[in-house]
């Protein structure tokens, strides 16, 4: 059980690890998906949509869609966070900051 970020409060928390894991993880390289978790991004993309649809259940479609884009924008962060700490930025960094950056502004509006 991994307890190093273990938190009480809202589960958007717990809910934008999972998205990391399951749909973030996946989005530049879907072979990293197959290789970390076993199995398909496709099937990881699914299985974290109907752990959405459990989790929530009986809640609408665009309810769940503003979990995910909660989820997403915590977990764009995060990235953004992880890059920064790298004393020396590549191309591909900054590349990759630039599109983390404009994920998250897209995603606060």
């Amino acid at each position: 059980i991994d307890l190093d970020r273990i938190s009480v409060g809202n589960p958007i928390v717990e809910i934008a690890d999972l998205y990391y894991f399951y749909v973030i993880l996946g989005e530049k390289d879907p072979k990293m998906v197959e290789r970390f978790m076993g199995f398909s991004y496709e099937t990881a993309v699914k299985f974290f949509d109907m752990f959405l649809q459990y989790y929530y259940e009986g809640k609408e479609e665009a309810f769940l869609c503003k979990v995910k884009e909660k989820a997403a924008c915590l977990c764009y962060v995060r990235m953004i966070n992880k890059i920064h700490k790298n004393p020396a930025l590549s191309e591909e960094d900054r590349k990759q900051l630039e599109d983390y950056l404009e994920k998250v502004e897209r995603l606060s509006l």
